[in-house]
């Protein structure tokens, strides 16, 4: 459950002063990529065409390669089939071309707290955005690519906690002794701020969609994200699928049973195997295929994790 009393949106840090620092990192996080703003700008615009938001994409080459190579992949289309940005847009519509950038920003954005002791977060992390948008595609839940950013994005917090407090943020996980221990509970009582509510902070700080903004901070606790609750117990059920499923882990030393998650799991419409197996089966095949090029995004294109990750079972891109 998430902790409860306190709005992520005006905090205020008197007499926490990791509290304090830990808002002006934030405060201090470079914008997403330039290139990327100016494409929302043009999507935004009610009589923007496929040709306009291709001529604003081709203008980044990273972007240009990102969309191609997704708009081909095989979850889409047959390999090969698109060769141009335009028809990529076209075929991907605007809703999916700015959830594809906006995850690929995202991710580089975040390579900055890519270390080899976070590897098995990153997983984890991983884990979840392919589950979200496995969920998505087999339940009508939203859409697949929002669903994979939705996951992307919802333990941000954990990053810049492990990355810049590792030493306190270890000593809080061996104080969960029990699996009734709340991780945010303590977090708030030692840093004065959850890491939901970090990642609430980063996404206003990218001017995120109000959705993920809201994800981020109730995926704990999904009935407070209001009209997205259905999307935040998405990613909640997703969070606890990927721990119980064995794709990366957090530092919680306890794995929750999916049975404390039933309920949750039937309010989207997963009341038995028959449904879930599907998911977790695409999602297991996605994890296995993507992760070694979902890291080398996050590390822009640098080798950080070795030979000992990539054999490590569920790893790269076998």
């Amino acid at each position: 459950m998430e902790s409860k009393g306190h709005d992520p949106n005006t905090i205020q840090p008197p007499g926490h002063p990791t509290m304090s620092a830990l808002v002006e990192l934030v405060e201090d996080l470079p914008p997403l990529p330039s290139s990327f703003n100016k494409l929302c700008r043009v999507l935004d615009r009610d009589d923007a065409t496929a040709d306009d938001v291709a001529r604003v994409i081709r203008e980044d080459q990273t972007m240009a390669t990102r969309l191609l190579k997704e708009a081909n992949a095989s979850h889409r289309f047959r390999a090969g089939t698109t060769t141009t940005v335009t028809r990529a847009v076209v075929s991907m519509g605007f809703r999916a071309v700015r959830a594809t950038l906006l995850g690929a920003s995202v991710t580089a954005s975040l390579g900055r707290y890519f270390n080899r002791e976070n590897l098995d977060l990153w997983r984890h992390i991983f884990a979840v955005a392919v589950i979200s948008r496995s969920m998505c595609n087999h339940l009508g839940i939203g859409e697949p690519d929002e669903g994979y950013v939705m996951g992307l994005t919802h333990d941000m917090g954990h990053l810049v906690l492990k990355n810049h407090y590792p030493t306190q943020h270890a000593q809080l996980i061996t104080q969960m002794n029990m699996p009734s221990c709340d991780l945010t509970a303590l977090e708030l009582s030692h840093y004065g701020v959850t890491h939901p509510d970090l990642a609430c902070l980063i996404a206003r700080r990218w001017k995120l969609p109000e959705m993920l903004v809201q994800v981020a901070r109730f995926h704990g606790e999904p009935a407070g994200a209001g009209e997205f609750e259905d999307l935040a117990t998405l990613v909640h059920v997703a969070d606890m699928l990927a721990s119980a499923l064995g794709l990366g882990h957090t530092g919680d030393p306890f794995v929750r049973p999916l049975a404390a998650t039933r309920d949750a799991m039937a309010e989207i419409g997963i009341h038995d195997a028959t449904t879930l197996e599907p998911i977790c089966a695409e999602a297991v095949t996605a994890f296995r295929g993507g992760f070694g090029a979902f890291l080398r995004l996050c590390t822009d294109g640098k080798d950080l994790v070795g030979a000992d990750a990539v054999n490590n079972p569920g790893f790269g891109d076998q």
